[in-house]
């Protein structure tokens, strides 16, 4: 491990190494799956040693809550003056990229164990209410523009995007409507189905 001399006697880490350790997490749980990666895995595919890893997780669990927040989709900062039709955009498009990439396997196991473990699903909720907010924000600008009835409830709406954005993704479900057509539909039409 690489050290910056902060003074005498101590070192700040290098940096880097929480990017390589939690980017090896990923990469094995893709390849492995969760039950099969163990925290001398990541510390070997990473190029750390074991120390180094449990200095700064202390133990799995720490290490799959923090490889859970490096996988999980960050609300992107929404400008003001952003219209809905863009703002829809842009958050599917951010989804797809994100949960779409080659983290998806990862993603799904982070949930399956976010349904076993309190710490893990509290670090799910925590993603859940970020986003669940940015699509809220997204809906009433909808409302305020006149793209989506005023008399919709906000908050079931923004469940149910967000519901159907995670299915495609998750069951990488190419087929059928766009996933950007079928979202605008449910949002915008008097009686969507």
């Amino acid at each position: 491990m690489t050290a910056t001399k902060r003074g005498p006697g101590g070192s700040s880490p290098d940096p880097s190494v929480r990017n390589r350790v939690l980017d090896a997490f990923v990469q094995l749980v893709e390849s492995k799956g969760l039950a099969e990666t163990s925290v001398d895995d990541v510390a070997k595919a990473a190029g750390v040693s074991k120390t180094t890893l449990y200095t700064r997780w202390p133990d799995r669990r720490s290490l799959i809550i923090d490889g859970f927040r490096h996988v999980s989709v960050l609300s992107p900062e929404v400008p003001d003056e952003l219209g809905f039709v863009e703002m829809l955009d842009g958050i599917l498009s951010a989804t797809a990229d994100d949960i779409g990439a080659t983290r998806i396997q990862v993603f799904a196991e982070i949930i399956a164990a976010a349904g076993i473990d309190p710490e893990i699903a509290a670090v799910d909720r925590q993603n859940h209410a970020s986003w669940t907010a940015i699509v809220e924000e997204m809906i009433e600008r909808g409302k305020r523009s006149g793209h989506i009835p005023a008399d919709r409830d906000t908050h079931v709406a923004a469940e149910v995007v967000q519901s159907i954005v995670t299915m495609r993704q998750l069951h990488r479900d190419p087929t059928g409507r766009p996933l950007r057509d079928l979202v605008y539909q449910l949002l915008t039409e008097e009686t969507p189905y």
